[in-house]
This record gives structure tokens, sequence and C-alpha cells, in this order.
């Protein structure tokens, strides 16, 4: 499910009350069903008899239908409690998006495609949200950022994408200190493996950690696809390593546990031995 984390552009109850409406109706409108069998609250309030009803049945089958939540996750707004003049979900909402906060400052680096604004942040907030209201791991099924598709610039300089790797650091980052504060997160996938068509941004957008040239469907790695390698390999060497270590230990352990119940059966075995043999003498002593 696709959702933009919703910042509160100011602390007001009526900009906290319109992020949280706004994250209902982005996430909540699809998520609450799955979840819960019906739809937001806020949702049935602001927009009355026009959202479909489910019946009983339907609520029960729904309920609870899925063990997981996947999460497309790519950039934050501000949220202010006003009206929007167009048609839609966010008129519905009563709330607004801005990508700057009432001094003016920009939520977050501008990027591309020109709606998203890089704010690492977000994704933490939006997964502990997430995780708070519907109790199931979250999967990020999409994060990632795009550089614009220009011929004139050579393949060379093209598959040179470090701000690509910067905004996977930042986003990683934050993922685990969602997880540190509670949360539980089971996977990340990077959007997207490939250039490939975007949309309504065509070919205009490259996501991809491979660049794709659209004449011959020629592949090649970026910079990010190498970090990528680089990076999932470190994470197996040190998986391979504390697995080792573990088995290690388990070793040990066992080991040690079956030196020291041998020791104590022989103890016994001494004990018994010693005194079956003593006993005539003991009885001729007696005598």
């Amino acid at each position: 499910m696709n959702s933009d984390w919703n910042e509160p552009r100011t602390q007001s109850l009526e900009d906290v009350g319109a992020a949280q409406r706004l994250q209902e109706f982005q996430l909540g409108w699809f998520a609450d069903p799955i979840f819960f069998g019906d739809y937001p609250n806020s949702m049935k309030k602001n927009i009355g008899s026009r959202l479909p009803t489910f019946t009983e049945k339907e609520k029960q089958l729904l309920k609870g239908s899925a063990d997981f939540l996947g999460i497309n996750g790519y950039t934050s707004r501000y949220v202010s409690n006003e009206t929007v003049e167009r048609e839609g979900f966010q008129k519905d909402s009563q709330a607004s998006q801005y990508t700057t906060d009432i001094h003016g400052n920009l939520i977050g680096e501008l990027a591309y495609p020109e709606w998203l604004y890089i704010v690492p942040w977000g994704m933490r907030k939006l997964i502990n949200w997430s995780f708070r209201r519907y109790r199931v791991p979250i999967y990020i099924t999409e994060n990632g950022v795009a550089e614009i598709n220009n011929p004139n610039i050579p393949i060379q300089i093209a598959i040179k994408d470090d701000h690509r790797i910067k905004y996977y650091k930042a986003y990683i980052n934050e993922i685990f200190k969602s997880i540190q504060d509670g949360s539980i997160v089971k996977g990340y996938m990077a959007w997207s493996l490939m250039d490939n068509f975007e949309w309504t941004d065509g070919y205009s957008a490259r996501f991809g950690i491979h660049y794709v040239d659209f004449n011959n469907l020629t592949r090649i790695q970026k910079s990010s696809a190498k970090w990528w390698k680089n990076e999932l390999s470190y994470q197996n060497n040190e998986m391979s390593f504390w697995n080792q270590l573990e088995i290690f230990i388990w070793i040990s352990l066992i080991a040690t546990i079956t030196i020291v119940l041998f020791s104590v059966i022989i103890f016994f075995i001494v004990v018994a031995l010693n005194g079956s043999l003593g006993q005539p003498k003991d009885f001729e002593a007696l005598q």
C-alpha cells in the first residue's frame, strides 16, 4: 500500500487531527478494512453516505485477512487543517499537504520526480504509526529515489548515482530506528532493480540501481548496485560469522553438560562399587 508520512504543520490540535485524518484517508482507507473489517471512522464521518458500506459477513471475512502489511514509502508532507478545493480524498479529509513548514523551510531535499522530497525521519514515523495501529509485521515493499532521464549525459556519468546510495543509507537507518522503537519490520525492497516505465512519469524517471539503455535494453550496474552487492555480502559474512559462533557456543554447552553428566554418573558408580566391596568387611567386623 502506498502512503506518505503526514506530519502536522504545527502542533495545534487542528493540524495534529488533520495529519491523523489524512493518514487514515491514505493508508487506513485500504488497510483498516483488511485488519479491522471496516473503513476508518474519520472517513465515515466526513464522507457519509457516499462511502460504500460492508455487510457484517463481509466485515468478518475481511477482518484479519492478512498477516503482514506491505508499505510503499518514499516521502513525507506537512499537513494543515484546511479545506482543499479540488475534488478527491484530500477534500473529504479536510487536510492540505505542504512541502514547507510555516516558516517556509522545506520538509526535505527536493529530488526527482518533483513530488519526491527526501525525508528519512518520515519513514520511521510511518512504520511506527502502521505497526502500532495494525500490530502485524511490516514489509517495506518499495523505497527509492530517481534521477531524470537525460540523454545528453554520458552513461559513464549517469551510472554514478551517489545520491541514491545516500538516500538508501538514510532511509534504512531510520528503519533500524523504528525496529529499536519496537516495530517489527521483516523485509525491505529497494525500488528498483532497473530503470523501467514509471507510470505517469514514463521513461523520464530512472529509479533503477541498474542503468537501462532504452534503445537496445543493455543493462549496466550503477554505483548503487555495487553498493548493495557489497553491503549484502558484508551482512552475509557477518551473519555467517554469528551463525558459526552460535553453533560453537551450542556445541561447547552440550559438551560441557555431557562431561558434567558423565562425571556425575562415574561418581555414583564408584560410590556404589565402593559400597558393595566394603560390605563384607563391615559384616566380618560385626561378627
